[in-house]
């Protein structure tokens, strides 16, 4: 029996017959997602989720979040969509966080335009997310 290292699959000779590959299942706990409809909301996730954070305009900045309970993994992923008139912000802007330890933090975004040229009024350029890690 011949077996190849390596850290995403194996594999195994069997007699008179070619390799069998396996690959690992991965153990990975299933993503939080929050969208607008959580903003000023509270969530709880657990340590060593990923918390996806996707809001509805590509007219969103994410703040800076800097705490040890949840880590920011990468930069934002902007995706425009088609048609759009110039100035209408659409498509998405999505964040995405590792929960690395127990604690409490606020994920932020604004904008400043909510649309072809209209400016936003009132919270509706604020995003406020409670995230819990537990």
């Amino acid at each position: 029996m011949v077996a190849l290292a390596g850290c995403s699959t194996s594999a195994a000779v069997t007699a008179g017959g070619p390799p069998v590959l396996s690959t690992p299942s991965p153990t990975h706990p299933p993503m939080v997602t929050a969208s607008m409809a959580d903003n000023g909301h509270t969530i709880t996730v657990a340590g060593g989720q990923q918390l996806v954070v996707k809001l509805d305009s590509t007219f969103w900045t994410f703040a800076p979040t800097a705490t040890p309970a949840l880590r920011v993994a990468g930069s934002p992923i902007v995706l425009p969509t088609k048609p759009c008139v110039p100035g209408g912000g659409c498509g998405s802007v999505t964040a995405i966080f590792d929960a690395v330890t127990a604690g409490q933090v606020t994920v932020a975004a604004d904008r400043t335009s909510c649309g072809e040229a209209m400016r936003c009024v009132g919270s509706s350029g604020t995003y406020r997310l409670t995230v819990v890690v537990r």
